[in-house]
């Protein structure tokens, strides 16, 4: 699932604005594995405060998930 992704890519994935983490997690969906990749903005982050709305954002494709959250939200236990 990951194979022509490098650690550089991911890191990609994190704004230049802020010291966002990058961390990769693969479970087990319905259909089979699924890679979820979380980008952890600061609070402070620019681009969040613009394009991550309530504090976490969610993209989908196959079964890929991509998660932006903000720093503060992100230690927050799931719903």
């Amino acid at each position: 699932m990951t194979d022509n992704l490098t650690i550089a890519d991911l890191q990609a994935l994190a704004c230049e604005d802020c010291p966002a983490d990058v961390s990769i997690q693969v479970g087990e969906g319905f259909a089979g594995s699924v890679l979820t990749v979380f980008v952890v903005h600061a609070i402070t982050c620019p681009w969040a405060a613009r394009c991550v709305p309530h504090g976490g954002v969610t993209l989908m494709r196959g079964s890929q998930l991509l998660r932006h959250v903000v720093a503060d939200v992100a230690s927050e236990p799931p719903c």
